[in-house]
Parts: C-alpha cells; sequence; structure tokens
C-alpha cells in the first residue's frame, strides 16, 4: 500500500504567524504512529487489525488510534473508506471519543481548516462533513452534538462567502436525506427548525431559490411534525417566522398558525407561543464561536472610550458594512439583551457596557428595514415582560441606552421611546393589552432594581416633544418622581392596559391630580414624526388575530424606525409588505431584499400645500414638477421665488407658520437624498451630481440666499432649514457635508466651503435657540451639535474627515481647535490616506487643529495649560489614536521653536517609559524636528535615568549629527550656568545640575560602540565643549571618587577616555596642521631660491 507521507499531512491552514495548533500536533503525532503500522505490515490486511488491536490495548491506545484514523479520514480523502473500515474494527466505546473529538474540532477549529478568505471549502472541511455523514447513517449516539456546532459556523447575512453557502447547503441536504433519524433527536430538531428558518431570510435573491426550498421544506415539515419538539423555542420562533412569512414556503405554515393553531398540538393561538421564554442556547446558536470570542473580549477586556479600533475591526471582520451584512446585528442583538449577562462587578467597572454596543450595533443598519429588526430585537423582550419569569438583564440595554443617551444624542432616545410604543400599540392587535402590561413592567422593574433612577429624565426633558413626554407618564405611571406636569386622565386611558386578572392587573397608579384635558401650546405643533408612529401603520402591516390571514413582518415598524427622519403623513410612509392575496404573478422573492436600495422613502408624488402656503400654491407645484423630472434649473428657480416669497408674508404668526411648512414641503423632496448614502467624496462623484442631487442643490439655493439676499429672506433662509432640521436631525449633518466635502471638490478651493459656512453655524445657533439652550454656554452647545454631526459624517465614510474637518476647524476655530473630544473622534477615525492628508494641512498651516497660532506667536497665557489637559486626557485612549494625536502636535509645532521650548519641558513630566510609551515617542518626535537651543537641551538633563536612552540619547546624538555647532554652543551655556558663570536671570529655567549633565554625557558615550560615523559626531561636539576646561576634567575626576554606584564610575571612566582620546585626535589634527604649514612654508621658499638664482645666471 502506498503511504502519504506525514508531513504532507495538515489538519489546519495555519499561517507563518500563527503558533503551533495542540491539537493538530497531537492529532499529527498519532497519524504518524499509524502509518509506521501500515509501513512494516506491507498492506496486509490482517496484519494491520492485529497491530491497531494490540496498541489499543496500551494506556490510552485506544484514543490515540480513533484520533490517528480521524487525522487520516479528514486529511487522507483517498483513504478515507479504509480508515473508516478499520476504525469500525477497533471501536469499543461506541464512537464516544470519535463524537467528543469531532465535536472539538467542529466547534473550534472548523474556521482554521481553510484558508483565510478562501473562496471554496477546504478538502478538510468537506471530509469533516462526509464523516459526520456516515456516523449519522449509522445513527451514533451523541453525533447531534457534532451537527449543532456545524450549524453554529453558519453565519447569518453572509451570503458572499462560498464556504458559508456550501456549510448551509449540505446540512440542509443531510437533515433532509436523514429526517427519520432526525426525528428521534429531540435536542437537534428545535436547533434545526431555528438555524434554517433564521437563514431562509437571507437567501431572497433569486440565484438561492433552490436552498430557500429546501430550507422551507425542511422548517416546515418539522413544525407541523414536531410541534412539541419545536414549541420550546417560544417566543423567539414568532420573530424568525415573522420576517419569512412572505416566502411561498412559509406561507402555508404561517397561515395554519394563525388561523388553525389546534392542528399544532393542541396549540390554542399564537399567544401560547409568546408565553415560552426562549432558552439561551438558541441566540447564542447564531454567534459563531469565533464571533462570539470576539464580541465578548470587546465588553470584557476593553475600556469605554478606547472601544472604536476594535468595533471597527469586528465590522470589518465579519461584514456588517456589506450589502446585506446587517442582517447579522439582530442577531448580536438578540445575543447580548438575552445571553450575555456579565456580574455586577462588571457593571460597575469601566468596561464597554452592552447598551453602548448595542447603540454602536443600531448605527452601523443602513436600510430602514435593518433598523427596525434591530430594534425589534432590542424591545422584544419588553413586550412580554414579566418580573417572575423574566431577568431585568434582558431589558437593562434598552434602558440605558435610552437614558444615557439624552444628553449628547437625544435624537436616539426620542426614536426609541417612540418606536417602543409604537410596538406596544401595534405589534399585536388583540394582545395591546398584554404588549402594553409587559412593557409597563419592564419599565417598572428597571427603576425597582436600579438599573435607572426613574423614568422622569424622559418626562421631563424639554427637548422631547409634549406629546411622547405625556405618554411617557401615562404609560409609566409612577416611576416619574419628580415631573412636575399632571397625568391627563385622558391619556391614562388612551395609551394604559385595562387590568385583567389574566395578566395580574396593573399597578395602582400614583396619586396625582387629573385634568380634564391635555394642554399644549398652540404655537408649537405635534411633531410629525410622533403623530407619524401612530398613524402610519395599516391593517396589513400588524400582527394579525387569529381570523386573519395577514402577516407579522419586522416592516411594520419601519415606519417607527424612520419616525426621526421621516415627517411626512401616513402615505408617505415606508411601503409595507404586501400580503399573500397581493402577491399573485409578482416575484416571490421582491419583498425581502435586505440591502435594497427600495427600502429609502421615496417622495411623494403630489405636494399637499398647506393652507398657509397656499398664496405661492403655483411655485410650489412647479417646484414638485421640477423636482420629479429632476430639471436643475426649473428647481432653483422655484425654489429661490418661493423662500422670497414666503420672507415676504405679512404677519409675523402667518410667516412664522408659513415658514415652518415650507421647511415640511422642501425636506419631503430632498428627505429621500438626506437619509440615503452620503456621496462620495470625490471630484469626479461631486461633478457628476452637482446638478441631479436635489439635496446639494436645495442646500446651495438656501445658503446662497442667506449670503446674498436681502435681510428678511436671509432670515427666511435660516429659518426654513431650521424648521426643516427640527424634523430630520440629519438636515445637519448633510448641510455641513454639502457646504464643506461638497464646495471644496466642485470649486478645489477651500475658501469656497469656508465662505459658506457660516450658513451651518447660523442654522446650529438657531436649533440651540428653538431647543431653549441659548442660555448655556454657546460654545458647549455648539461643540455638542458639531460633535453628533461629525459622528454621523464619519460613521458613514471616514474619508470625510480629510475634507470636512479643515473649512470646519477654521469657522468654528474656538470650538474645534485643543477640543479633547474633537481631536478624540478624529484620532479615532483616520486612515492612512486621511492622516496624510491632515498632516499636510497642518504642516501648510490651511488648518489648526491642537493649538490656535496666533496664541503661539504672542505667546498668550493659558494656551500650554489648555494642552497639558488634552495629553492627560490622551493617556486614556486607544495606542492608535495617541500616535495621531502626537504626530498632529509635532505637525504643527514645527514652525513655532519658541512654543516648543515652552510645552516640551512641561510635557517630560507625562514622559514615563514604562507606563506612558506614546508620550516618549511623541516628545521624541517633537525634538526630532526641533532646534537644539538651551531651553530644549536644558529640561533633557533633569530626566530621570530611567529615560536617558529613549529620550535624551536619542535626540542629542539626532543633533549632534545635523546640528553640531549649534548643540555645542547650547552645551557650553549649559556647562556655564551649572558652574554658576554669567548666569541671566531668563536662564534660571534650563539650569541644571553639573553632576547631571555630565552623568548624561558618560551615558551617551557609552552608547556609541562600534558606531564610528555617530561617535565621530559626537567626538566633534565635545571636543569644543571640553576643549580647553580643565576645570571640567578635574570635576569628572573627583565625581569617580565620590560615586559609590560602580555602573556609574565605569560610565565617568568611559567619558574620560573618550575625552582623552579627543584631545588625543585633537593635538595630532593640530600637530599634522603644523607640519603640513611647515611643509608648505618650506617649499615656498626652495622654489624662492631657484628663482633668484635663475635671474642672476641671466643677468
Amino acid at each position: 500500500m502506498t503511504t502519504k507521507g506525514s508531513s504532507t499531512i495538515r489538519l489546519l491552514k495555519l499561517t507563518e504567524i500563527d503558533e503551533l495548533d495542540e491539537l493538530e500536533q497531537i492529532w499529527l503525532g498519532d497519524y504518524r504512529e499509524l502509518e509506521e503500522i501500515l509501513q512494516h505490515t506491507n498492506d496486509n490486511d490482517q496484519a494491520i487489525q492485529t497491530e491497531l488491536h494490540e496498541k489499543c490495548q496500551q494506556v490510552q491506545g485506544h484514543t490515540h488510534m480513533v484520533q490517528a484514523l480521524l487525522c487520516g479520514m479528514i486529511c487522507d480523502r483517498t483513504r478515507s473508506q479504509q480508515f473508516l473500515r478499520y476504525l469500525h474494527l477497533i471501536v469499543k466505546d461506541g464512537y464516544a471519543v470519535c463524537v467528543k473529538q469531532l465535536e472539538k474540532l467542529a466547534r473550534d477549529k472548523f474556521p482554521k481548516m481553510n484558508d483565510r478568505n478562501a473562496a471554496q471549502p477546504s478538502q478538510q472541511q468537506m471530509q469533516l462533513l462526509w464523516v459526520v455523514r456516515e456516523f449519522v447513517n449509522l445513527k451514533v449516539q451523541g453525533i447531534d452534538k457534532v451537527c449543532i456546532a456545524l450549524l453554529r459556523q453558519i453565519q447569518g447575512g453572509n451570503v458572499r462567502s462560498a464556504t458559508n453557502r456550501w456549510l448551509n447547503t449540505n446540512l440542509c441536504m443531510l437533515f433532509q436525506e436523514s429526517k427519520t433519524w432526525l426525528y428521534e433527536q429531540t435536542q437537534l430538531i428545535p436547533m434545526v427548525f431555528y438555524t434554517f428558518c433564521r437563514l431562509a431570510a437571507d437567501h431572497a435573491d433569486p440565484k438561492y431559490d433552490k436552498l430557500r426550498r429546501m430550507e422551507g421544506q425542511l422548517c416546515c415539515d418539522l413544525f407541523r411534525d414536531k410541534f412539541s419538539e419545536c414549541k420550546v423555542i417560544g417566543r423567539e420562533a414568532v420573530r424568525l417566522l415573522q420576517q419569512v412569512c412572505k416566502i411561498p414556503e412559509f406561507e402555508g405554515l404561517w397561515e395554519d398558525i394563525l388561523n388553525n393553531p389546534q392542528q399544532f398540538g393542541g396549540m390554542t393561538d399564537i399567544s401560547d407561543l409568546f408565553s415560552v421564554r426562549t432558552p439561551k442556547d438558541f441566540l447564542q446558536s447564531r454567534l459563531t464561536p469565533q464571533m462570539e470570542e470576539q464580541l465578548l473580549f470587546i465588553m470584557e477586556r476593553v475600556t469605554m472610550g478606547q472601544q472604536q479600533r476594535y468595533q471597527r475591526w469586528f465590522m470589518q471582520k465579519w461584514g456588517l458594512m456589506e450589502p446585506g451584512g446587517d442582517a447579522l446585528i439582530p442577531d448580536l442583538v438578540r445575543y447580548i439583551c438575552g445571553f450575555h449577562h456579565p456580574s455586577n462587578e462588571v457593571l460597575r467597572s469601566n468596561l464597554v457596557q452592552r447598551w453602548a454596543v448595542v447603540g454602536w450595533l443600531l448605527k452601523c443598519a443602513k436600510t430602514p428595514t435593518s433598523v427596525a429588526n434591530i430594534k425589534l430585537a432590542m424591545f422584544y423582550d419588553w413586550l412580554f415582560y414579566s418580573p417572575r419569569n423574566d431577568s431585568v438583564m434582558n431589558i437593562e440595554p434598552a434602558a440605558l441606552l435610552i437614558t444615557r443617551s439624552i444628553p449628547k444624542w437625544l435624537d436616539i432616545t426620542v426614536d426609541l421611546m417612540e418606536f417602543m410604543f409604537a410596538l406596544a400599540d401595534l405589534w399585536s392587535k388583540p394582545s395591546v393589552d398584554r404588549c402594553r402590561e409587559g412593557i409597563f413592567h419592564a419599565a417598572a422593574d428597571c427603576v425597582q432594581k436600579g438599573v435607572i433612577k426613574s423614568w422622569a429624565q424622559v418626562s421631563t426633558c424639554p427637548q422631547i416633544n409634549p406629546v411622547l413626554r405625556a405618554r411617557v407618564r401615562a404609560q409609566f405611571r409612577g416611576f416619574c418622581p419628580g415631573d412636575p406636569e399632571e397625568i391627563a386622565v385622558e391619556d391614562v386611558k388612551a395609551f394604559g392596559f385595562r387590568s385583567s386578572s389574566s395578566h395580574g392587573g396593573a399597578p395602582t397608579p400614583s396619586p396625582v391630580q387629573s385634568r380634564s384635558q391635555h394642554q399644549t401650546s398652540e404655537d408649537e405643533p405635534l411633531s410629525p414624526r410622533t403623530l407619524q408612529s401612530s398613524s402610519s401603520f395599516d391593517e396589513n402591516q400588524r400582527l394579525p388575530s387569529a381570523s386573519s390571514s395577514s402577516s407579522v413582518d419586522a416592516s411594520a415598524m419601519e415606519a417607527s424606525s424612520t419616525a426621526s427622519s421621516n415627517h411626512s403623513s401616513a402615505s408617505n410612509s415606508v411601503p409595507s409588505v404586501k400580503g399573500p392575496e397581493n402577491t399573485e404573478g409578482e416575484e416571490d422573492t421582491e419583498h425581502f431584499s435586505r440591502a435594497n436600495s427600495e427600502d429609502v422613502a421615496k417622495p411623494r408624488d403630489v405636494i399637499e400645500i398647506p393652507n398657509v402656503l397656499v398664496d405661492i400654491s403655483k411655485q410650489l407645484k412647479s417646484l414638485q414638477e421640477a423636482s420629479s423630472n429632476r430639471n436643475p434649473t426649473l428647481f432653483k428657480d422655484c425654489l429661490s421665488n418661493a423662500v422670497r416669497s414666503v420672507a415676504h408674508f405679512e404677519g409675523n404668526d402667518k410667516k412664522k407658520n408659513a415658514l415652518k411648512a415650507m421647511g415640511d414641503v422642501l425636506l419631503n423632496l430632498i428627505e429621500h437624498e438626506i437619509n440615503g448614502p452620503l456621496l462620495a467624496p470625490t471630484c469626479e462623484t461631486i461633478a457628476k451630481v452637482k446638478e441631479s442631487n436635489l439635496m446639494f442643490l436645495s442646500f446651495r439655493i438656501l445658503e446662497s440666499i442667506s449670503r446674498d439676499g436681502e435681510k428678511l429672506v436671509q432670515e427666511a433662509a435660516i429659518n426654513i432649514a431650521s424648521s426643516m432640521q427640527a424634523l430630520n436631525k440629519k438636515v445637519s449633518t448633510s448641510l455641513l457635508y454639502t457646504l464643506s466635502a461638497c464646495m471644496l471638490m466642485q470649486s478645489g478651493d477651500l475658501k469656497a466651503s469656508e465662505k459658506a459656512l457660516p450658513f451651518y453655524r447660523k442654522l446650529l445657533e438657531q436649533e440651540a435657540r428653538d431647543s431653549h439652550e441659548s442660555g448655556m454656554d454657546s460654545d458647549k452647545v455648539l461643540e455638542s451639535y458639531l460633535m453628533r454631526d461629525f459622528r454621523e459624517l464619519f460613521a458613514d465614510d471616514y474619508k470625510n474627515v480629510a475634507v470636512v474637518l479643515p473649512p470646519v476647524a477654521k469657522e468654528f476655530n474656538g470650538i474645534v481647535v485643543g477640543s479633547q473630544e474633537v481631536v478624540n473622534l478624529v484620532s479615532g477615525c483616520l486612515t492612512p490616506s486621511t492622516l496624510c492628508d491632515l498632516l499636510t494641512s497642518l504642516s501648510l498651516g490651511e488648518m489648526e487643529l491642537i493649538f490656535r497660532h496666533e496664541g503661539l506667536k504672542t505667546a498668550s497665557s493659558g494656551w500650554d495649560d489648555k494642552i497639558l489637559s488634552l495629553i492627560a486626557r490622551s493617556l486614556q485612549w486607544d495606542a492608535t489614536d495617541q500616535h495621531a494625536l502626537w504626530q498632529f502636535f509635532s505637525a504643527e509645532l514645527a514652525r513655532h521653536q519658541h512654543a516648543v521650548e515652552t510645552l516640551v519641558p512641561k510635557l517630560l513630566q507625562f514622559a514615563e517609559s514604562a507606563s506612558h510609551p506614546e508620550v516618549v515617542m511623541g516628545v521624541v518626535q517633537i525634538l526630532s524636528t526641533s532646534q537644539p537651543t538651551v531651553g530644549l537641551v536644558g529640561p533633557l538633563f533633569r530626566l530621570p535615568s530611567t529615560l536617558w536612552k529613549s529620550v535624551c540619547v536619542s535626540s542629542l546624538a539626532r543633533w549632534a549629527t545635523l546640528h553640531p555647532l549649534m548643540l555645542g554652543a547650547s552645551l557650553e551655556r549649559l556647562l556655564e550656568l551649572s558652574t554658576g558663570a554669567n548666569e541671566a536671570k531668563e536662564e534660571s529655567d534650563v539650569k541644571c545640575e553639573l553632576s547631571s549633565l555630565l552623568e548624561v554625557l558618560a551615558f551617551w558615550a557609552d552608547c556609541f560602540e562600534s558606531r564610528s560615523v555617530r561617535e565621530e559626531a559626537w567626538s566633534d561636539v565635545m571636543a569644543r565643549v571640553f576643549e580647553g576646561r580643565r576645570d571640567l576634567k578635574e570635576t569628572l575626576e573627583e565625581m569617580k571618587k565620590s560615586k559609590s554606584d560602580a555602573k556609574l564610575v565605569q560610565l565617568l571612566n568611559r567619558l574620560t577616555a573618550k575625552l582623552g582620546h579627543c584631545d588625543s585626535k585633537q593635538a595630532e589634527a593640530e600637530a599634522g596642521s603644523k607640519r603640513v604649514f611647515s611643509e608648505t612654508i618650506a617649499a615656498g621658499e626652495g622654489n624662492g631660491h631657484v628663482k633668484r638664482a635663475k635671474t642672476e645666471g641671466s643677468d
């Protein structure tokens, strides 16, 4: 028999940088032992069996031979059948060892069995699945655990990977072919249903029809035939089925669940599934083990504020930003809420908290459908919450995200609260009381168990619309202490739930004085997005009653998920997914494409002109026509005329209402572009769409009017933009991008965007006045708004940093320059190309980020304290962010030598090499670009000995090569100051002890063994410094006698020897010069004698 050498066998595909895998080494060692048996038995089958049985009699021999045969079956496809036959012959434990090893391999090593980013599955992976299939055919006990481990390796939302699709397809085929065996595995059945029901939602594309049909058939068969096993999934089964109920294979099953539930083992209705809590194992199963490990690392090992780099890596690793990749995010949110419950010690620490991770994942979603699915995953446990049976940890992330977002990200708070209330009202029409009750109990438990102090921080926030605040008071009555507002009786009736013995009733509300009518200010209209959250749902979007055949879909919540950015009426909401009765003759897969651009709301076909704008209805209709036809010239003229007309309306109230209505109309036309992806910040892209992109065109028109028009028209432009901002917080973000990046790319001139940005500033100032924040520190308010827009822009595309920041830093110089929040955000969003662009701008003086250059030139007081505060804060940042910060320092300080002399001595206090190596590297980088003045060199000699080499010597060595004369002069002056000679008052700060100076120089001398070039530069500097200074040499001798440190004495001896070597070289050089001079003189005299002799001879 021909054998394959073990050296050519590999179980795992490791790279050069990967450490050796222990399991692989053990298996390969056992396989080499098996090869020896096969070689010396000369292909004698009987002899091989005898040898194998003898090996199995030894201690651990059976385990080693089983591992060897498994390794052969997986790694050597040509002999896999033979190895399997040998395995059947020697096994004596019912394949227990085999199953245990295969489970470990499938759980921990499956990704490593293939090359990174491989296009196809590897031979090892295919053979592993072949072995599992053979064991399933044998009905080996425990092989179901291996199947569960393999199911976990299928990543949701990843249809791009051929390996992922291959594993999905082959496991589905295995279970279809082995259905008799599968029906006997009570633990495996619900996991198979849960996995493939979830994965079927990802395969909407027609090219995956065959796989989707196979998944649908398998899931429907399992649910119908094995309902008692599938029922243990509980409420999660409903959430998954609602995502696939429009797929033809699932339509019949969903209709039977709604209309004929009795056929499923006595189920009365769908609420029976709501009552069953989903076991944690199912939530964990939708994350691969590697994915789970990396997500836990972020939440258990990374401190708050330093997670950006890890989050970006996680997003890239698992394709969250790829088309369709955000379908994985709901699985991550369900895992975080329902499975990962950290200890109190972690909750009290400064590690990254769950609510922060959920908020980050919510921001990763790109389409309204994905946003709705993520929010549903976040609030799903709230709907059915019972304090007796459910854990408060399931609802803690959403509660904390709501309350912690109030100071800086209020739009998130409002959006989540509106979605939660819409979910309670519209998720299940016959169970609305039960859903509201569940949300009430969840909110109450958060307060009673100390997750949050109260819900008053939401109900009393003045920036939140009064209607939503009233809903919070009514829904969470009794848990908003300190709220001075009364609870209206009609609000309690509208938003409360009826007490029912079946649900245990509702807690008695706290005694408050009721009022007969909820009062709202007439001049403060209700927020359209609040009205949208309760009016934009049609009957087909709700969870139907038992008699209805329509379906549950997360798209029912899309109107709420986009409510914060979608202000229009119900007719402009995200189109609902059509029910089965409307899909005849249409493509079945049309409705569940997760990354389709159609998810973004489209503008209405007809403008609903408010009464207050009837006077300019003709202009608005022309504006609508220009918008529909994409006619930029007509659109520009119509919009300009409409704004000027509204600006001259008579009557303050009429004009105010008209401006708000005008903002509503304009926002309706361009909102799909505001909510959509930003334009790529390139000249080609901007040039291509600058006239066709209505958002870009509208903002340019408003900005132009605000700059060139008369005062009334200028104010009208600002007020229209402000009314748009009140309806959609992304308006300011898009405006900032348009006026900075787009105009910069269009004109190629930074001044063009700088001239346009005052309009953006006025918008932020108007927003502060409208939100009653004008009495606060104006710079702080503007900074919070800037940071909000920066986060949105930079999260969309890191390239935006380089094009947006320079003009903004000039317009908001007093806010941006030196701001710890801005610098930290920018540092965390850099790519190599954007960092290069920013450093170029800083070096050329086109922008300021760390220092105000006027302050550096005039040496104004206080600037260095602000910088030191920034450095102290940066010590808590990620190392990559700190490196970027120090590069900013170096680029800006390169042109301000006097500022370096002032700042570096203070920066050295942070330079503790062991604790903060980034500071040490940053200081050395600044010193390397500066000149060795006395003020800069002196403080180096006062550093502790631990920093001599990393800071002092490295800087002195560079200066000795580049600036030897200046360095020598500075050292001479320092020696004079250290001996008390000619000390000037202004030089007292740079004075250092003579002994410290000589010790550092001795250390410097010791560092240059076998470095002739740099030692030569050192010798030149020292020769100048010590020339004629015999007192310094005497001081050296005295120091050697007085020092007890042997190492220091050795260094001083080295310095003395080096200086002696310098003196001898200098003496030799002087002697050589004298000799050359004498020879030259002698040669000159000899030539003179010859000339005179010739002259005399001629005479």
